[in-house]
């Protein structure tokens, strides 16, 4: 049986591919599709025989399930067989060639469905499009029990047939792993040999930046250049979460451990990496990440130099009292790079205190330079300090839900060996962990025997409920609680929203999927609230726009819950006019008071580095939100005649800023005064009495208190008056 469909291109993007309807022969069943290229070529929404619907490709691939299992040579059937998604790719045999996107088909009836995931062939053509059969039982939403037949796999260019072989197979939530290098027994005794080792062997590090300066591209490089993954490994490997890979930024700071050979030695090491981000709003995840490391990569781009977070997060370095840094300048294969080489050494001695010959030049997109840092790791980065003959002593600064394990913690194991079956309790929670597997992240879950004093790894147990995973506590032996590790502790919130369900009856589960988010971001707060013209829902406090924003994106495409966020507002200190009452903190509208004796509002320290012909138009901008200037500073670039854009000279000016002035657009007024280049970052620093009042709504007369906001006296009018019209 055979069945011919034809797939319409509009702009085709193949040299040798000309005609404007491909023929594409799928023996057996109507079966996938796949396109070869950088990029899928434009599709029409329908077309004869033909559905490709954008608007449903993300909610059809959620229900596909990538293979778990793989095998390096070529097989007649690949079974699925997992039972939820994982972060895998099977890896048959030979490179990743090039990428694919998914696409979904009909018959030409309509009456059936297909889900097309991409597939690498090798064949004596250059292929364009190739088919191959699915066996029966196979169903997007089932596919526990189906399998792929590569027997009669078979390609078609328009103008002949060609046999092929398929070897490489993935769904869009795969990723690349599992090289041969990487699954070979000898390289498995290699990091059993290092586990089982002391600390000496070990290195805790993170890679730190401004944002978009490089740090996921060179984790990248990293984890390639140690074999964790393959070379052609989807870009931003250890940006795992959706919102990561569709905003382009990191969120979440991701661990992993790789195994490095140092070439002069010989000796093996094991480098526990800790990527972070970068946005100011995720500042907490830096902390948490350089709670536990002794030392930390701080990467600047060649081009741009020092940014407004590369000083902040220099900062935080110095805070944390992290014993080693590494400066490294990204970007050097970019043409214009080597000649701001010097000046950007210059900045960086002038900002850390480091020599300027050893500041690192490498380029995370091509891999140069790199060899050079991974030495310069082992080499310039202390072991972790621990015993391991003493108790178990350990420090817990990520969890997680795992549909299959339940909760699982991420720990920082400081003294003792920590074993499957043993028996915590956390210092501060008082919370009795009982073990049931370890492991490290390589760069997924990898049960080990043990973890030891110095290596990063994690832990599952008894666990349940995720208010009891003890994130930022310090566990011990059960019946040996000593003095408890120092801890980064939860973030102060700077920014307040309601949230409530679209659907009254999606409060159950929205509570749960809050929850669940809880446990992977400490830094979110929520409490639950009832609102009269909302329902039920929760009251949450935020580090920022930003973090406001992903949080309601994880919500929907991790858990399916839409939501309605109500208008952000900082947390105000108000004095009762009463005395002997304290001070309130009032983070929405509807709890402010009529009667108050004082408010106090959240003020920031903003930094920012602007170029010199922008700064009259900053610092009219920031006069009018109510800005002090408290740095004015001259930061000179080093520019060229030969350079075609030579680098424009930056001023970094630093201003105490109202926290309500800032949340809401003021980036957005930098960025249009700057042209785009502006670089912006702040800190909290205190509270400053304010005059704020509460603006209120009436329909037919009854007050609404879910319009409420509140403004200041003096702007108070100016903001309601587009309302009025």
């Amino acid at each position: 049986m055979c069945r011919e469909f034809f797939l319409r291109l509009r702009s085709p993007p193949f040299s040798d591919l000309r005609s404007t309807q491909l023929p594409i022969k799928v023996p057996f069943r109507p079966a996938c599709v796949s396109l070869r290229g950088s990029q899928a070529p434009e599709l029409p929404r329908r077309s004869p025989g033909l559905l490709v619907d954008a608007a449903r490709w993300r909610e059809v691939s959620r229900s596909l399930k990538p293979l778990k299992n793989a095998q390096k040579q070529p097989i007649s059937s690949v079974k699925r067989h997992t039972p939820r998604p994982l972060r895998r790719q099977v890896s048959l045999n030979g490179p990743l060639q090039s990428s694919f996107r998914l696409l979904q088909l009909s018959s030409p009836d309509g009456s059936r469905d297909f889900l097309c995931s991409g597939v690498a062939i090798d064949s004596p053509v250059k292929p364009q499009v190739c088919a191959f059969p699915i066996l029966p039982g196979f169903h997007p939403k089932n596919p526990r029990h189906s399998s792929i037949d590569s027997r009669n796999l078979s390609l078609f260019t328009g103008l002949r047939e060609w046999p092929c072989r398929l070897f490489r197979l993935f769904s869009t939530k795969a990723q690349v792993v599992g090289t041969e290098k990487g699954n070979s027994e000898e390289r498995r005794l290699r990091l059993q040999a290092v586990l089982d080792g002391g600390a000496s062997c070990v290195r805790n590090f993170s890679i730190i930046a401004h944002i978009d300066h490089g740090k996921s591209t060179l984790s990248d490089r990293l984890l390639e250049l140690t074999g964790t993954i393959s070379q052609g490994a989807k870009a931003q490997f250890l940006d795992s979460l959706e919102v990561e890979t569709t905003r382009g930024i990191t969120v979440k700071a991701q661990t992993c451990s790789l195994l490095y050979r140092h070439p002069k030695t010989g000796v093996d090491y094991l480098l526990n990496l800790i990527d972070t981000p970068g946005h100011s709003d995720f500042s907490h995840e830096v902390t948490r990440g350089l709670t536990v490391c002794q030392g930390a990569v701080l990467l600047v781009d060649g081009l741009q130099g020092i940014q407004a977070q590369t000083i902040s997060h220099f900062g935080r370095t110095r805070r944390q009292n992290l014993e080693r840094l590494l400066v490294a300048i990204n970007k050097v294969d970019l043409p214009a790079v080597p000649e701001q080489i010097p000046s950007v050494k210059a900045s960086i001695a002038a900002l850390t205190g480091e020599k300027e010959e050893d500041v690192l030049a490498v380029s995370a997109k091509t891999g140069q330079g790199i060899d050079d840092l991974l030495q310069a790791i082992v080499e310039r980065i202390p072991p972790p300090e621990g015993k391991e003959n003493a108790p178990v002593k350990g420090l817990i600064f990520d969890s997680w839900f795992d549909a299959k394990k339940g909760i699982v913690q991420l720990v920082a194991l400081k003294e003792g060996v920590l074993k499957p079956r043993m028996t915590l309790v956390a210092a501060h929670a008082r919370k009795a962990i009982q073990v049931k597997e370890v492991g490290i992240l390589h760069p997924f879950m990898t049960p080990t025997k043990a973890l030891k004093a110095g290596q990063v790894g994690y832990i599952c147990s008894n666990i349940k409920r995720t208010q009891d995973a003890c994130v930022g506590d310090t566990v011990f032996p059960q019946n040996q609680i000593g003095e408890p590790l120092p801890c980064f502790g939860p973030p102060k919130c700077t920014v307040y929203a309601g949230v409530y369900p679209e659907l009254a009856a999606d409060y159950e589960k929205l509570q749960v999927a809050v929850g669940r988010l809880l446990l992977t971001d400490p830094a979110v707060e929520a409490k639950a609230e009832v609102s009269a013209a909302l329902g039920q829902g929760f009251r949450c406090g935020f580090l920022g726009i930003l973090h406001l924003d992903v949080f309601k994106e994880r919500l929907k495409t991790e858990h399916g819950v839409s939501v309605l966020v109500t208008s952000p507002t900082v947390p105000y200190h108000v004095t009762p006019k009463k005395k002997g009452q304290p001070k309130r903190v009032v983070c929405s509208a509807s709890d402010f008071p009529d009667f108050f004796e004082q408010v106090e509002e959240p003020m920031v320290e903003a930094t920012l580095v602007v170029p010199l012909k922008s700064v009259p138009a900053i610092q009219q901008l920031c006069m009018e939100r109510r800005g002090e200037e408290l740095r004015y500073e001259c930061m000179p670039m080093h520019t060229s005649s030969n350079d075609s854009n030579p680098q424009q000279d930056s001023v970094l000016l630093v201003y105490r800023i109202p926290l309500a002035e800032v949340i809401l657009d003021f980036f957005d007024r930098l960025q249009a005064v700057t042209s785009g280049l502006v670089s912006f970052d702040y800190i909290d620093a205190g509270l400053a009495p304010a005059d704020i009042v509460k603006v209120g709504f009436l329909f037919n007369g009854e007050r609404v208190d879910a319009l409420s906001f509140l403004a200041q006296r003096s702007r108070a009018r100016e903001q309601v008056s587009p309302l009025q019209s």
